[in-house]
């Protein structure tokens, strides 16, 4: 039976990628769900309808009035300032909103990953906590936590951590995965380095996995899929920057899709989120997993008529047609895509590149074991893979597609190239650090020895990941084989294997 799944959308960015993820999901369980069952219950609550069916989507688009609509979402929503929430409870996905506890302040975090840390997540852990406790007292079985934020602000990357860690200390069982978007180089947040980095060293501390998307990265990924209209932000407005930033948030929610689709779904060879953790994690602070997703964004342009394509259709299976479509990849031109720069969520990443020392196909539509087999076949062809795990690949199939598409790949990738992007984050910090330039701002909240330990948490991450990338640059050496041989001890004692 499919576990449940709690997420926690903190902070403006974090609402509002999660506003676009919730609204996507509700498409694609309308065009293919028609009973409430457990793949649905993962993530969806139904409060007052269990067992009935839920109608299909007959109209252009989805409306409150949808009986799709009576299931809730196994979310919270927290900020610490209003106006994200209030527009989310205000807007068309309301209902499905009505029942999960929103926690929002009414000064913000100003920009301050110590005031949301230090100050606000203390004052808010009691209410926030107890509106989790009452999410999971309606899962059956709680699987984990997903939660989406951003680092580059103060309340995503505070208030965001700290949760993280009272996670860990309420529900250590329980997976914590954190999909957490980092700040490019010329991000309008002048202290968006440090706020990215206290942050990250707590990510490397309370999470089970990380899968870091980029600004740059979303930007390329739109702009490579012309997948850009009138640069506008997610609430609706014009970006001062020139962003689009609907468009980036649908990319980033369609990983998460990707991501979450084995658990929403049914298929042939499903992965929960604690096989991702247990499989593609060899060391507990080297949990940082890359993503590559093809296609890379949601062909939002296929969805209403891929909604009326499928209330029109017994099949489980949706293929929308020609003209509303974008061109269809074959399977093995997917597993092509996915290792080119257009595709990958991290800017820093490369994964032909860098050493992997695990990674996992996830799998959406048409796609059979035999084409799995021969996309592993290349992949190992073309990837680096860590010499005392040259057989890591985890595979998944889930057998309903995207809206709009036939199929779909969703690569993580435990690469050692991540390195790259927590330097890059560590030379940031350190520019300003060195001057203490609005370095008052945090040891308000912190002393210098907290500040320069996070750092070191960070470049320690960093550094390891850079080793293991040398070692097997060199050939490896005598310490190969206790690598490997605590690294299947550590998969045995779970009961967990590779799938190939």
């Amino acid at each position: 039976m499919p576990r449940e799944l709690v997420t926690l959308q903190v902070g403006q960015a974090g609402n509002q990628v999660a506003c676009r993820f919730w609204e996507l999901a509700l498409h694609e369980h309308a065009a293919h769900s028609s009973l409430y069952g457990d793949a649905i219950s993962t993530i969806f609550a139904n409060v007052d309808a269990r067992g009935q069916a839920i109608p299909l989507s007959s109209g252009p688009s989805l409306s409150p009035s949808c009986p799709i609509f009576s299931l809730r979402a196994r979310a919270v929503l927290v900020d610490m300032e209003e106006s994200v929430t209030a527009a989310i409870l205000r807007g068309k996905l309301r209902e499905i909103f009505s029942g999960p506890p929103v926690i929002a302040g009414s000064g913000g975090s100003g920009n301050n990953w110590a005031q949301g840390f230090v100050e606000h997540g203390p004052a808010k852990r009691d209410v926030i906590l107890d509106a989790v406790r009452r999410q999971v007292e309606d899962c059956d079985s709680l699987q984990g936590f997903l939660m989406m934020h951003s680092l580059g602000g103060g309340t995503g990357s505070g208030v965001g951590s700290y949760l993280l860690t009272a996670l860990a200390d309420e529900y250590p069982e329980a997976y914590r995965i954190s999909a957490p978007i980092f700040p490019s180089g010329d991000d309008d947040v002048v202290t968006s380095p440090y706020n990215a980095l206290l942050a990250a060293s707590k990510l490397v501390e309370a999470a089970d996995c990380v899968v870091p998307l980029d600004n740059a990265a979303l930007l390329r990924t739109v702009e490579s899929t012309s997948a850009t209209t009138t640069p506008v932000s997610s609430g609706g407005s014009k970006s001062t920057g020139g962003k689009p930033f609907t468009a980036m948030n649908t990319a980033a929610a369609t990983a998460l899709l990707g991501l979450t689709a084995p658990v929403r779904f049914p298929g042939s060879l499903n992965v929960d989120l604690g096989e991702l953790a247990t499989n593609l994690v060899p060391y507990p602070r080297l949990h940082f997993l890359s993503a590559s997703c093809v296609p890379s964004t949601t062909n939002t342009s296929a969805s209403t008529a891929s909604a009326a394509v499928a209330a029109r259709s017994s099949s489980s299976h949706v293929r929308a047609s020609g003209a509303s479509r974008t061109r269809e990849l074959t399977a093995d031109a997917m597993y092509r895509a996915c290792l080119q720069p257009a595709h990958q969520l991290n800017s820093h990443v490369d994964p032909m590149r860098g050493t992997n020392l695990a990674v996992a196909l996830l799998h959406r539509g048409d796609a059979s074991l035999d084409d799995a087999e021969r996309g592993v076949r290349y992949l190992r062809s073309k990837c680096r893979m860590v010499s005392w795990n040259p057989h890591g690949f985890k595979v998944g199939l889930c057998s309903v597609p995207p809206i709009g598409y036939e199929r779909s790949l969703c690569m993580l990738s435990n690469n050692c190239s991540v390195h790259g992007g927590l330097t890059s984050l560590s030379d940031r910090f350190q520019m300003l650090w060195k001057r203490r330039s609005y370095a008052h701002h945090y040891t308000n909240y912190l002393s210098e020895a907290d500040i320069e330990a996070a750092h070191e948490t960070v470049v320690g991450v960093a550094e390891q990941y850079r080793a293991i990338h040398r070692k097997n640059e060199n050939g490896g050496n005598e310490h190969d084989d206790d690598d490997g041989a605590m690294y299947r001890r550590r998969r045995r004692s779970l009961g967990l294997c590779f799938s190939t």
